[in-house]
This record gives structure tokens, C-alpha cells and sequence, in this order.
């Protein structure tokens, strides 16, 4: 009785624990989610979500994105209930927080370290802060680990979960496959061991195994992008130079886990960088030792269980064959070996451990003994780039585009046609604004941008001009969006007076510039004029 009575009074303090831990988290995410600026990738979703007329439209719109369908029916679904862009915030902010939820309840880790799992870069800033579907992912992930790993295994809700991962990105759908595989090799070596002679029923396993392969399918029927679409991936058979593809991506292990961004004397953090890029080929050795380095501490962490090693081992492989083959990636991608990782130290890190061949106990048994401190040390980077990201994003711009949007409601522009000049930045504007922008190559009017191929093939200059002679010979004016990469001709800086908005580098893409563009000189009045 005494002990029953400890293990309640344990699992209340747990469940205590997590609550106040959580609550804690979400007021921090809450508050750099409120700071942070969208960018392009961020909006080009929420508005292809809302815009579609149902799921059909929807579908058809995501053939040149190159993701699943599943990110984008959360938005659509939020947009029913608001088209606001705080709406969709507030929607990733709840799964973030989700996320966080199921470590710091679940976990098999010291309260430490479940603190410092929810407080590392990729849960802090890149997978909540920032609003794209890769949240959603890792919140699958660890819910299919959650599911397999309780006390009493719920392997249907670990296939559901595994299914609807498949169906968030790329890299959701490589650490799918890698999970499933686990969970299969699981259950597989278990009833074996337990019924050596009498066989095993593999009715549960084919089960709960054809949902996983048919969303696998469906993904990748999704992801596969049209012969007319502009990005046919970044695969090595394309590349000039495959030794540095290869050396670049066998350094991603330790990119991902010292995830510390280039902060440029005197400008704004660039996301997505680092502040350890090689330049020269000492560097780059050193790099890849220091990516060996960390896989091999990973490894030793995983090693507990046979399962957590496979997960690991093959999501890993998985991953950066990916990253080589297909897509290189960013560090939003990448993040996603951080992710197998945990997923990996949890499945090793519940149940007794298995039993190495004699070979190999020995080994096993001094990495169990250094598994904790080495789990902490393995964390620790991860916080410090979460809070050196944190503090860029409350001290410097993320992106141009709400700087713009503002200026242009202040300025009473509300209506006027507007040209973007800059390709794909414009579509961020277009999206806050809830009002279309001309993009001159897709020769179109939309809040999105297509992906598909060119309808117009010459300079974009030489195309926004032509867009903006026709303007304005109906309408006294019209806003113009560059950027300092692709800026205006001559000719229409003539016609145009630009709109100071901000003079500092934004933390990712170019700084976009705002100009207003008149006809006045031909005897137009505009109806927001003193």
C-alpha cells in the first residue's frame, strides 16, 4: 500500500511539474512568436491555404511547392475560423506548446534535461517561434514515440501518428520511414525473444504497418514536382563539384547541434548561417571531425536499446542521403537529426536495456554509465543558440515585409495597384495586406507566388517597366517593391519617390525597399493626396 501510494504521489508531482514547465514555455514562445516577423516561405503557405477553394483547389495549387497536403489543411482549417495572420500564429504556437508537453510529461529524462530538450534551438525558436509545418512534424513524431513506448503500447496510435508525419514534409516522411522501420524491428526481436518456438502473430504488425506505407506513398505522390515546375531539386547527379556536396552535408551533425548563427559586425544575425562555416580545408577537416565527434557521442547515448540505435542509425542515414541526393537544405531541415536524435534517446532510454553479445556488453555498459552526462552536454549548445536566436529576434527585424505593409496602410495606399519588382519577397506584403501584388514574370495579380515555369523569360527590370507604363496610364499611381539585390531602372526611379520604412538588414533575405511611383505630372490627382 505504501509503495502504491508513492508511485501516485510521484506521478502527481510529475504531471505538477510539467504543467508549471509547459506554462512557462508557452509564455516564452508566446512572446518571441508576437516579435517575430513573417517571411516569405512562412506566408506563401498561409495564403495558398486560405486561397484555395477547398481541398481540391488546395491540392492543385501545392503542385510546384514540393510539400504534402497536411500543413496546409491545418491552415485552411484555421483560416475558416479567421483569415488573420495572428490566427495562424497562435495555431503554431499551440502545437509548439503541445510539443513541449509530451517531453516534459513523458520523457524518459531527468527534469533537467526534459527542460533543456524544450528549451534548445530548434523547440525554441525554429520549430515554434517561426510558423511552418516542420513544428507539426516533430509534435507526430515525438506522439508516436510517446504512444509506442507507453506502458501499455498503443501501436494504432503510434501508425496514425507515423501516418500523418509522412505527410508534413520531406524530411517528416524520411524520419517516418525510420521510425516505422524501428518500430517493426521492435516488435519483431521482442516476440521473438519472448516466443523463440512458437512463432509470432504478424497480423498487429501488417496492421498497423499499411496506413504508415500508403501515407508514404501519398507524400511522395504529393512531393514529386511537375516537369514544368522551376525547382526540380538540388540532387548531387547535378552538381559540378560532388566532394564539397558531400563534405558540406557530412558536416550538418554538427551544424545542427551547435546551431549558433553568423552574427556580422554591426548588422543583424543571418539566420540560417554559421558561425563556424569552413572557408579553408583545414577548417573543413575539422569540421567533419567535429560532425563524427558528435555522432559518435550520439551513438554511445542511443546504444541502451537496439531500437534506440536503429532509429537513430538509419534517421540519420536517412537524412543526410536525403540532404546529398535531393535537397541540401537549410537549417530548418537539418534540424530534423536533432529531432531523430531525442526520438532515438527516448526509445533507448525506456525498459531495461537489452542484452550486446558478449563482444559488445562490455562497451554497452560504459556508454549506459556515461549516458546522462553525455545527454546533458549534447543539450547545452542547443540552449545557448536558442537564446542568442531569441535575443536577435527581439533586437533586430526578421524580415522587411510587415515594415512595409505598415507604411503602406500609413501612408493610405489602401487600393493602388502594386508591382513587385522583387520576385518572391513581394508575396510577404501581398499576404499582410490581404490585397494582390503584380508579379511581371508570372505576368499575374495573387497574394502567392507560382512556382511553376516562367511565362515571361526576360529581365525582370526590363518586365516591371512595361507593367508599370501600363499602370499609369489608368491609375495616377503605383507601389513598387524591390529589394537592394533587384532594384529599380532608371526610368521609373524618375517616376518614383521611395518611402523610408528601415535602414537595417532584415535576418533573412535582402532588405526590401518601398517606392511610390506618380503620374501627377500628367494630370492625375490621387484620392489619398492633401
Amino acid at each position: 500500500m505504501i509503495e502504491r501510494s508513492t508511485r501516485f504521489e510521484s506521478a502527481g508531482s510529475e504531471r505538477t511539474f510539467a504543467l508549471v514547465a509547459t506554462f512557462v514555455y508557452a509564455i516564452v514562445v508566446a512572446f518571441l512568436a508576437a516579435h517575430h516577423e513573417p517571411w516569405f516561405d512562412e506566408l506563401q503557405a498561409w495564403r495558398i491555404a486560405i486561397d484555395s477553394a477547398g481541398i481540391a483547389d488546395l491540392s492543385r495549387n501545392l503542385r510546384y511547392e514540393g510539400h504534402p497536403i497536411l500543413w496546409y489543411l491545418v491552415l485552411q482549417a484555421v483560416g475558416t475560423v479567421s483569415r488573420s495572420w495572428e490566427s495562424a500564429v497562435i495555431a503554431h504556437v499551440l502545437i509548439a506548446t503541445s510539443l513541449a508537453w509530451l517531453i516534459l510529461r513523458y520523457a524518459p529524462f531527468s527534469r533537467l534535461q526534459r527542460c533543456l530538450v524544450v528549451s534548445g534551438y530548434f523547440f525554441v525558436y525554429e520549430y515554434a517561434a517561426i510558423v511552418r509545418g516542420y513544428g507539426l512534424g516533430a509534435l507526430l513524431g515525438f506522439a508516436a514515440c510517446a504512444a509506442w513506448c507507453a506502458p501499455k503500447r498503443r501501436v494504432t496510435l503510434a501508425a496514425i501518428a507515423l501516418a500523418l508525419l509522412a505527410n508534413t514534409s520531406a524530411v517528416g516522411l524520411v524520419l517516418a520511414i525510420a521510425l516505422t522501420a524501428g518500430f517493426a524491428f521492435d516488435a519483431i526481436t521482442s516476440a521473438l525473444r519472448s516466443r523463440p518456438t512458437s512463432g509470432m502473430r504478424w497480423g498487429p504488425l501488417v496492421l498497423a504497418l499499411t496506413p504508415v506505407t500508403v501515407a508514404a506513398m501519398i507524400a511522395t505522390q504529393q512531393m514529386q514536382p511537375p516537369k514544368d515546375a522551376r525547382y526540380q531539386g538540388s540532387g548531387i547527379v547535378d552538381q559540378t563539384d560532388r566532394l564539397w556536396r558531400i563534405g558540406h552535408v557530412a558536416t550538418f551533425p554538427a551544424r545542427v547541434f551547435v546551431p549558433l548563427a553568423h552574427e556580422p559586425a554591426g548588422r543583424s544575425t543571418r539566420w540560417g548561417s554559421w558561425r563556424f562555416e569552413p572557408a579553408t580545408r583545414i577548417e573543413k577537416a575539422g569540421a567533419d571531425v567535429a560532425a563524427l565527434l558528435v555522432v559518435v557521442i550520439a551513438t554511445m547515448i542511443c546504444v541502451r536499446r537496439r531500437i534506440g540505435l536503429f532509429v537513430w542509425l538509419a534517421s540519420l542515414s536517412g537524412l543526410l542521403i536525403f540532404f546529398a541526393v535531393f535537397h541540401l537544405g537549410s537549417i530548418r531541415h537539418h534540424g530534423y537529426i536533432a529531432v531523430a536524435f531525442l526520438l532515438a534517446a527516448w526509445l533507448s532510454g525506456t525498459g531495461p536495456p537489452d542484452n550486446w553479445p558478449r563482444a559488445f556488453s562490455r562497451m554497452a555498459e560504459r556508454c549506459a554509465s556515461l549516458r546522462s552526462p553525455l545527454l546533458t552536454v549534447m543539450l547545452l549548445p542547443m540552449v545557448l543558440a536558442a537564446a542568442r536566436a531569441a535575443d536577435a529576434e527581439v533586437r533586430y527585424e526578421f524580415f522587411s515585409a510587415r515594415a512595409i505593409a505598415t507604411r503602406i496602410e500609413e501612408e493610405r495606399l489602401s487600393g493602388v495597384p502594386i508591382v513587385g519588382v522583387a520576385h518572391l519577397s513581394p508575396q510577404a506584403v501581398a499576404a499582410l495586406l490581404d490585397e494582390p501584388v503584380y508579379f511581371p514574370r508570372e505576368s499575374r495579380r495573387s497574394t502567392w507566388t507560382d512556382f511553376g515555369a516562367y511565362r515571361h523569360s526576360a529581365p525582370l527590370a526590363e518586365l516591371a517597366d512595361s507593367v508599370v507604363s501600363e499602370l499609369l496610364r489608368t491609375n495616377c499611381q503605383v507601389v513598387l517593391l524591390s529589394s537592394d539585390q533587384e532594384p529599380l531602372s532608371r526610368w521609373v526611379q524618375g517616376l518614383s519617390r521611395e518611402l523610408p520604412t528601415t535602414s537595417s538588414d532584415p535576418m533573412v533575405g535582402p532588405r526590401m525597399r518601398l517606392w511610390l511611383a506618380s503620374a501627377v505630372a500628367l494630370g492625375c490627382r490621387p484620392s489619398n493626396a492633401p
